[in-house]
C-alpha cells in the first residue's frame, strides 16, 4: 500500500512547458467567450487556471478559444498533435510555481500553443 503522507511534494518556479520561460501569474481576462484567469507566453503558448481544478474540461475549451482568436475560423477541426499541443499542471497560486511530484492533487492548468501553420 502507497503512504501518501510520506510523499513530499516537489515545486518548480512556474514557467511554460513549451519553451521553459517564466510565465505571469494568471490575471483575469475578458476573451470573446466570456471571462477568465489565465495569460500568454511569449513563446505564443497561451494558459487558463481552474483554481478548483474541477472544471479542466471547461478551462481546455476555453485556452484552445483563447488560443484561436483570430487566427482560426473554427476551434473544434483542430486536431490534437497535429494542429495544436497541450499541457496540464498543477499550479500553486500562493508561491507561483508548478507541483510536480504529488498525490491526489488535480491538475489545474492548462496550456495550449498552437502550431506555426494555425497562428
Amino acid at each position: 500500500m502507497t503512504n501518501y503522507g510520506a510523499m513530499k511534494e516537489s515545486k518548480e518556479k512556474a514557467s511554460c512547458p513549451f519553451c521553459g520561460k517564466m510565465i505571469d501569474i494568471p490575471q483575469k481576462m475578458r476573451t470573446e467567450l466570456g471571462d477568465i484567469i489565465g495569460g500568454k507566453c511569449a513563446c505564443g503558448v497561451v494558459y487558463v487556471f481552474d483554481h478548483s481544478g474541477h472544471n479542466m474540461g471547461q478551462a481546455f475549451v476555453d485556452a484552445l478559444n483563447f488560443a484561436c482568436e483570430g487566427k482560426c475560423d473554427n476551434p473544434w477541426e483542430l486536431i490534437p498533435g497535429e494542429d495544436y499541443e497541450e499541457a496540464l499542471l498543477h499550479y500553486e497560486w500562493r508561491t507561483h510555481s508548478f507541483l510536480t511530484k504529488r498525490s491526489r492533487i488535480p491538475d489545474n492548468m492548462c496550456f495550449v500553443l498552437l502550431k506555426k501553420e494555425n497562428k
